[in-house]
């Protein structure tokens, strides 16, 4: 399962900061690097607090407000040194995410991000009458930010798709768990009492936890974080039960357990 930390967001921020600082030029205008710096940082803290990968999670005002200024402060951060175009690596992941209730709002953003960057840089290079001998870099550069850019968009969009598929796979499989779960109930109802116990039971205490838990409609992992064990010895003692019991599988060993009065009714019965 993918689990989404924002602190190694913040941490790739926070880095990405200090490695483009730490590189710019001599000759960079700190007021204005400055400036966009701070403007994509207050963007950054508008959206930051709602970022999820929740697929129904509305959009908020804060969100779209960040994203421009996002926009807007990495433009102005690239036209006082092209080094901090770089600061898009944070920033593309960060738009996908906080403009995802537009179909295509994450390419559209994309777009719109590396073309004010490019377009900053450009004029940058204009400013310091070298557009002639620097173009050829900066659309190349460009195009490859774009490429990286729609790449980690990419990337972000697939993990949200897949968190929804996964989600309604696993809503399925509760319903379906719950449906199975009253029918092996009305199984239960249907047969005869349990008699008392007519021979040894052949089982363990821990086994006859497990059987019980099984009888609940637990699975193995459920199982093992209730009788802090792993899933592997379960899976161990299942087979032992199995074998004990002459059963072929989960259900058949709880119906025989049952008749042989090794699970209580009480026992067997599973919770609404």
């Amino acid at each position: 399962m993918i689990k989404w930390h924002l602190r190694w967001l913040d941490i790739l921020l926070v880095g990405l900061l200090g490695v483009t600082i730490a590189s710019a030029g001599p000759a960079v205008p700190w007021p204005v690097a400055i400036a966009g710096l701070a403007i994509t940082v207050a963007g950054y803290g508008l959206v930051r607090p709602h970022l999820s990968l929740t697929v129904d999670r509305a959009m908020r005002w804060t969100d779209l407000a960040g994203t421009v200024l996002l926009m807007i402060g990495v433009a102005v951060a690239s036209y006082a040194d092209s080094v901090f175009s770089a600061l898009t690596a944070v920033v593309c992941p960060t738009v996908w995410i906080a403009v995802r209730v537009f179909r295509r709002g994450g390419v559209i953003a994309t777009i719109v991000l590396v073309a004010l960057t490019v377009l900053a840089v450009g004029v940058r290079s204009a400013t310091l009458h070298t557009l002639a001998h620097d173009w050829p870099m900066i659309a190349v550069s460009g195009l490859l930010v774009l490429v990286f850019s729609l790449a980690m968009g990419t990337m972000v969009h697939s993990v949200k798709r897949w968190g929804a598929e996964r989600q309604e796979l696993l809503e399925e499989s509760q319903a379906a768990q719950a449906d199975l779960a009253e029918s092996y109930r009305q199984l239960m109802a249907s047969l005869p009492p349990a008699p008392e116990l007519a021979s040894e039971c052949p089982l363990s205490a821990r086994e006859l936890e497990v059987l019980g838990l099984v009888s609940d409609g637990c699975t193995n992992r459920e199982i093992g974080r209730r009788l802090f064990i792993s899933t592997a010895t379960v899976k161990t003692h299942m087979e032992h039960i199995l074998t004990k019991l002459g059963a072929t599988t989960r259900t058949q060993a709880v119906l025989t357990a049952y008749h042989e009065g090794y699970v209580r009714p009480a026992e067997a019965d599973l919770p609404a």
